[in-house]
């Protein structure tokens, strides 16, 4: 153990300097010893004479900016115990007076309400992912940690009300409630979509990928595209049409976290070309190794700005040009993150061991990307799913949709047959129990509309 000499004024900070130095601690209970030792700081101003309570106010500060520090890491890795380590809103109110040089590195309760961005970040094997929540308060993008859990199908523009704890750029969330949907872009009909290619000082674009390349994967009328995918996933209701532009240097090398920033200087460096009004949807095609992730993806469209241009509209995603070197691989790719923009989530499994489907109210094993028939899943040419599909209003007026919450049989057919077609003969089909079984009654005939 280190000793240290200490003055009776600065006793309480050097007994806690003192115990970690000695033996590390948690991050919560060096916070919560941090507690401790700033409300007895607080005790003995209040009580000094006035020469004496500016001496413990200086005391005061490192402690005050060691405990901000370890709050906000706090947030990031565990947000419903950073809420339950901060002061309550009166303590906050009377440190703040009792210590006014150290006041803007207290923590904030309080309510907030704006429009959210939401984003999505596809690990390079699109197996993993990390969801990103920021909202705008006095300016500033917050990150959004949510001890209660994200709200189902939260989209970017969404108006969210959120309770809790604001430290430095992170914001615990207590509670979260989206007070008014977003007014997202239509998912039907021509999806104008701008792709810019952009590069950094010094670092080559791979030389399989091109301008010309690229934009046959977002726009041949032939072949494999993310127009052709779209035509056919939709019955011909959503298709992609736009176009390419760059390459562009960038200011500098943008590390692979600073995606935001990245955007905005995508634009700057378009902007004397793209009219950014013409389009809502945007895709971001960079040159990097190091990253882990293939893409991001906004869920849904979000506020947007050129210098040129004004306010705009706009979904974005970023995609790796390293994950576009074959047409494939980047039809797979973009028609995943356009997905996202479109407002989806994942295509998940869930897996009931030796059964098919599990007993209603069991959970199975959840799989992120397990539907491999869904190119929200992993890495695959899949249509999107059915409850996909309904959703983005792909489905003919009528379709019919049951949410089953108790056991018994019922007639299942193929998706994509019109409602008109629909067999009314009762108990053919499949039936679900335990597995699905055909029944002993067969279906007449269905036509399947032609695409």
């Amino acid at each position: 153990m280190r000793l240290r000499v200490c003055s009776l004024s600065a006793l309480f900070v050097c007994l806690f300097l003192t115990a970690r130095t000695a033996s590390p601690q948690a991050p919560q209970e060096e916070i919560r010893a941090l507690n401790t030792q700033i409300l007895r700081l607080h005790a003995e101003a209040e009580k000094a004479a006035p020469a004496a309570a500016a001496a413990w106010r200086a005391q005061a500060a490192p402690v005050v900016a060691r405990r901000a520090q370890l709050l906000e890491a706090l947030i990031r890795q565990n947000p419903a115990e950073a809420l339950r380590q901060g002061f309550p809103p009166d303590v906050l109110a009377r440190l703040a007076a009792a210590f006014p040089q150290a006041a803007s590195l207290l923590e904030a309760r309080g309510v907030w309400r704006g429009p959210v961005e939401h984003l999505v970040i596809d690990d390079a094997g699109l197996s993993r992912h990390e969801s990103l929540v920021h909202i705008t308060i006095n300016g500033i993008r917050r990150r959004v940690r949510f001890a209660a859990g994200e709200p189902p199908d939260l989209k970017s523009g969404d108006i969210v009300r959120l309770e809790g704890l604001l430290a430095g750029g992170e914001l615990a969330a207590s509670s979260a409630t989206v007070e008014a949907a977003s007014l997202t872009c239509s998912t039907l009909g021509a999806q104008r979509s701008v792709v810019l290619l952009v590069t950094f000082p010094g670092v080559a674009p791979p030389s399989t990928v091109t301008p010309q390349s690229v934009h046959d994967i977002f726009f041949a009328p032939t072949g494999r595209s993310l127009d052709t995918y779209w035509r056919e996933v939709s019955y011909g209701k959503t298709w992609a049409s736009g176009d390419v532009f760059g390459w562009f240097t960038l200011d500098k090398v943008y590390s692979c976290s600073d995606h935001h920033n990245l955007r905005e200087a995508a634009i700057r460096a378009a902007d004397p070309y793209v009219d950014f009004r013409n389009y809502t949807r945007l895709f971001i095609v960079f040159p990097v190794s190091s990253c882990s992730y293939a893409g991001i993806a906004t869920v849904s469209c979000t506020s947007l700005s050129s210098p040129g241009d004004g306010p705009f509209s706009a979904s974005v995603s970023w995609l790796v040009a390293n994950y576009m070197g074959t047409r494939d691989m980047g039809v797979k790719l973009v028609a995943h993150e356009a997905g996202h923009n479109l407002g989806l989530s994942h295509a998940s499994s869930r897996d009931f061991d030796t059964e098919a489907l599990g007993p209603l109210g069991a959970t199975g094993t959840l799989s992120e990307y397990g539907d491999v028939f869904s190119a929200m899943g992993s890495w695959n040419f899949g249509h999107y799913a059915a409850p996909h599909k309904l959703r983005l209003g792909w489905y003919a007026a009528g379709a019919q949709v049951a949410t089953v919450e108790t056991p018994g049989s019922f007639s299942l057919q193929p998706a994509e047959v019109s409602p008109a077609a629909r067999a009314t003969t009762p108990g053919c089909g499949w039936s679900t129990g335990a597995r699905l079984a055909p029944t002993t009654r067969p279906c007449p005939p269905r036509s399947t509309p032609a695409r």
